[in-house]
């Protein structure tokens, strides 16, 4: 084939695959992580609690209506498809519906008002039935606290058939266009921020051997299902710092007890026994708000400092709200009577300013 420079398609439909699928048409997606590409909490299983929003992809939450259901990273299943990893949530015997959701800040979401919005995900069902899914759409009724929200969309989605195994190519994609106008004003709706979920029906998660998998998740303007939009690595790891950080190693599940001192934050004792020291955490970029801290001990099951020199904990970690703003917290340790000059102490920590 000989490539000619000065042809043109002018066709609607290439014109719209090569707008979508060039530079110009890039950062269409509304979504964080919609390829489930980062897993700062961890990859390996999570239980999801019921009635409590779990996250477990960065930026996605996992509700389970009833029953704790298992949530772990997985192979993506989509053929020739743009993702490496999706979402598994497995049933349990009580399970009943299990939603998954991102909520979206309103400085992403007030654009969007008086546009059309499609939705899109990739869904493999194994649950051994078909069903079909809900998609519903709400939005806060303060700017970004969803502690109050209205429903604004409730609305059935493509029928999912049931595969047998992964990777047997039985994948719905699933899409929905709505149009944010119907809701939104300058002062409310979208303008105040949104939430955006997915929900598997009740009948469908009701045992141990019930899955489904669920990734290329998507929010765009328009009323056309695009290719999904797989986004560096690196500018989603960087989205994500927005709103979650942590100290551990990438790979590193937080938790106390870890035997892991990399990364921690440290500082060297100056003045022996009680006395109060410490050190300032500064954020690897501004997050979303003041974030809610977790403290974990690198060396105990407690959230305590852990002196390295002497092998002993030391004091219980202290913030203060005053001195805490978008380049980061100080954090302080009282110390104690065994704390002794040059010894290092130190304290894991993660860093939540989700929605």
């Amino acid at each position: 084939m000989v490539f000619n420079p000065n042809a043109v398609r002018t066709d609607p439909a290439s014109l719209q695959n090569n707008v979508n699928g060039a530079q110009v048409g890039g950062h269409r997606n509304l979504f964080t992580n919609g390829a489930m590409d980062v897993w700062q909490r961890g990859s390996t299983s999570i239980n999801c609690a019921a009635a409590t929003r779990t996250y477990v992809p960065d930026r996605w939450t996992v509700l389970s209506a009833v029953g704790i259901m298992p949530a772990i990273r997985a192979d993506s299943f989509v053929p020739g498809g743009s993702s490496r990893w999706s979402l598994q949530v497995t049933g349990v015997s009580t399970g009943t519906t299990c939603r998954i959701s991102q909520r979206i800040e309103s400085g992403n979401s007030a654009d969007i008002r008086g546009n059309k919005m499609t939705f899109s995900a990739q869904v493999q069902n194994l649950t051994g039935a078909a069903f079909t899914p809900r998609l519903y759409v709400n939005t806060p009724t303060a700017v970004d606290n969803f502690a109050s929200v209205n429903n604004q969309i409730s609305a059935a989605l493509q029928s999912c058939p049931a595969g047998s195994v992964v990777g047997d190519g039985v994948v719905t994609r699933v899409s929905f266009t709505f149009d944010v106008a119907d809701f939104t004003t300058v002062t409310t709706g979208a303008a105040l921020g949104l939430e955006i979920q997915f929900e598997v029906p009740t009948g469908f998660l009701d045992a141990a051997t019930k899955n489904f998998r669920i990734t290329e998740m998507q929010l765009e303007l328009g009323d056309v299902v695009t290719p999904f939009e797989n986004i560096h690595f690196a500018i989603e790891m960087a989205r994500c710092l927005r709103y979650y950080q942590k100290s551990f190693p990438y790979a590193t599940t937080p938790a106390q007890n870890t035997a892991a001192f990399r990364g921690a934050a440290f500082y060297t004792v100056h003045t022996a026994a009680v006395f109060t020291d410490g050190v300032r955490i500064y954020w690897n970029g501004p997050m979303r708000a003041n974030p809610t801290m977790t403290f974990f001990n690198p060396a105990a099951a407690n959230a305590l400092w852990r002196n390295r020199g002497v092998v002993a904990d030391s004091a219980a970690v202290t913030t203060a709200s005053a001195e805490t703003d978008e380049t980061g917290v100080n954090i302080t340790n009282a110390q104690v009577a065994g704390d002794t000059v040059s010894s290092a102490i130190y304290v894991h920590w993660q860093a939540d300013a989700e929605l």
